[in-house]
């Protein structure tokens, strides 16, 4: 398949918000607390940490990773059908590597970090094959009739106060003094993490299938067809979304600081939201500017990094796990909230230059590679 600079980079990007995310809120992860909590708590500095990444970067990631799986999956095909495979084999080839990235993703839950997002995607994966043999007006007509599902949902979620529920246990993750209490509570969360699938993987089918209809569209590839539709997308969504997200980080930090411990157990929903709003008007604002010739540079840099995402991703875990787990280095209460933000964005800078050098002959990512196979 032809590489999309674009693509690439925009798939690096969303490694940033996972990597700030995952690493404050890995210090609190066995209490499902979805932003973690200020480290020292009286830190007003601590504190704006939070409010940052709750604006920046929470629920962010997700969605726009999503709409980069169908997106690319569009991409795909038409790759394919180019070189003369038939849709069923192109089809038959991508089910093969889903399913081992369930694979990797189950081992990776259970070993590594409870809040694997590889197992949502390839659930999400095994939706998108079954509708990438679809007509495009028929993959609009089930977007359409998923929002108008999900709309209401959120409706009833909104008037009814009910809460969806987050994994907790017994105690931070900086707790646990054996390994062996480490990976049995690690597997228990993840575990019973999946039962919140049922919640979180229709919300992100939504960008997925949007994603999807975006590549038979070729929605980010093509300038003069789209150029006015990304110049509305990002003055609309961008605004709208960066404020609500700013509301949300504002918030959830104060009523962390409040509580002494805020996980908002119903609140997933609505930050999917927020961050689709907003991921739709950085894809709009992205591309004007990747097309113009303004942020080709950008792109090009982070580019490798998103060809090896599913590696890095695996890495950043491995190495949390030695550096913040109680029985391990046990560094995060050391670090507190500033240090461990540095950890994500130094990783994530860390991850481009990795990439860019390892990829200079030609190679691909070792967990690339596995799944290519």
């Amino acid at each position: 398949m032809r590489r999309e600079a674009l693509i690439d980079a925009l798939r690096a990007y969303a490694l940033l918000g996972v990597f700030v995310v995952n690493a404050l809120c890995y210090v609190y992860a066995f209490e499902g607390s979805t932003l973690g909590r200020a480290l020292p708590p009286d830190s007003q500095a601590a504190l704006w940490v939070h409010i940052v990444t709750g604006s920046l970067f929470q629920a962010k990631s997700y969605p726009l990773l999503a709409f980069l799986v169908g997106y690319s999956l569009a991409m795909t095909l038409r790759g394919a059908q180019r070189s003369g495979v038939s849709l069923a084999s192109a089809l038959e080839q991508r089910h093969q590597r889903t399913s081992r990235q369930l694979a990797l993703g189950v081992v990776h839950g259970t070993f590594l970090y409870y809040g694997d997002i590889l197992t949502n995607y390839a659930l999400l994966s095994f939706v998108l094959l079954r509708l990438a043999r679809r007509r495009v007006m028929t993959i609009v007509r089930f977007t359409a009739g998923l929002a108008i599902v999900l709309v209401a949902l959120l409706a009833l979620q909104f008037t009814s106060h009910q809460n969806i529920g987050y994994v907790s246990s017994n105690g931070a993750i900086t707790q646990v003094s054996t390994l062996n209490e480490w990976w049995r509570l690690n597997a228990a969360a993840y575990f019973a993490q999946l039962t919140g699938v049922v919640f979180l993987v229709p919300w992100l089918l939504l960008p997925a299938s949007l994603g999807l209809i975006a590549g038979r569209l070729r929605w980010l590839e093509r300038p003069r067809r789209w150029a006015a539709q990304w110049r509305r997308v990002a003055r609309v969504a961008l605004p709208i979304g960066a404020l609500a997200s700013i509301a949300h980080g504002v918030s959830a930090s104060l009523a962390s600081a409040r509580s002494g411990g805020f996980a908002m157990t119903n609140a997933e929903p609505f930050l999917v939201v927020i961050g689709m709003v907003f991921d739709a008007g950085l894809l709009g604002l992205a591309a004007l500017a990747y097309h113009e010739g303004r942020g080709r540079g950008i792109a090009a840099w982070l580019a490798p990094a998103g060809r090896m995402s599913l590696s890095l991703y695996i890495a950043a875990s491995m190495t949390m796990l030695l550096l913040f787990a109680g029985p391990t280095l046990n560094l995060a209460p050391r670090l507190g909230s500033i240090g461990l933000f540095g950890f994500g964005v130094g990783f994530w800078v860390l991850s481009i230059l990795i990439a860019r050098a390892w990829q200079r002959g030609g190679r691909r990512g070792p967990f690339e590679a596995w799944m290519a196979r």
